[in-house]
């Protein structure tokens, strides 16, 4: 009777089993889109990867769809897998300190591009910052380290460029630095930045670097530096520079 019941109890749990891979296994996404943001002239966008930017919703199915983040490299490149199916790619509903082309402001959010998805789709968006970085340098003068570069406002936006209201200065021991990089400083911008260039000058201690409350055992003698710029009304995301890295770092700070 117990081998009986231990064959049957047995049997029941290989057929729930079974019948549960059958319903897991489905095909996983295998269609590519990637694509790239870029500048008018075709340069590459420098992103702030640590915030989403882009989400597809997917319609039908009986679901209700929250939205697929899809993200976007330093480098302004993106790569995202989606099924065979009809999709909606937006911005996020927040406001943004530049402006893409092909997703113009509503009342309310941006607008949607429809995509009918049955293959690999290459997409470039072109992206309008409100405000230029360039000219980027970097000395270590006594115990700080000084960031020296320019800022421009863009007049070509169709929206005027907000003031903006501070700017950061980012320090990372490897080349994956954004927003959330934790070893940073900022300062409080009392001018509002005209067409004109200005420059803009942030010092950072190097006790900041050496600190282990952001790099455990940084013996590093290199670190690499980007800027951001966060402007009036836009809270978390920033206007954010290339990569710039500076060499020779004493590893005392003593």
């Amino acid at each position: 009777m117990k081998l009986n019941r231990i064959i049957a109890i047995t049997t029941v749990a290989l057929s729930l089993l079974f019948t549960s891979c059958d319903y897991d296994n489905y095909e996983a996404p295998s269609n590519v889109f990637s694509g790239k943001l870029v500048t008018p002239d075709g340069q590459p966008f420098c992103y702030d990867s640590s915030q989403t930017l882009f989400k597809f919703y997917q319609s039908g199915y009986g679901k209700v769809d929250t939205g697929t983040n899809m993200r976007v490299d330093n480098n302004g490149t993106f790569r995202q897998l989606l099924f065979t199916a009809d999709y909606s790619l937006t911005l996020v509903n927040h406001p943004l300190p530049f402006e893409i082309e092909e997703f113009p402001p509503l009342e309310v959010g941006y607008d949607s591009i429809p995509y009918h998805v049955t293959g690999n789709i290459s997409q470039t968006f072109t992206v309008r910052p409100y405000y230029f970085i360039s000219n980027m340098k970097a000395e270590l003068e006594g115990k700080r380290i000084n960031v020296t570069f320019d800022v421009t406002k863009n007049t070509a936006t169709k929206t005027p460029a907000p003031d903006i209201i501070r700017a950061y200065v980012y320090l990372g021991t490897s080349t994956l630095v954004n927003g959330a990089t934790k070893c940073q400083r900022l300062i409080q911008i009392k001018e509002r930045p005209s067409p004109q260039t200005q420059t803009m000058t942030i010092g950072i201690p190097l006790a900041y670097y050496r600190d282990k409350t952001y790099y455990v055992n940084n013996y590093r003698d290199y670190a690499f530096i980007k800027v951001g710029l966060l402007l009036d009304g836009i809270s978390d995301y920033v206007i954010i520079s290339d990569l710039l890295k500076i060499e020779n770092l004493p590893y005392s700070v003593e």
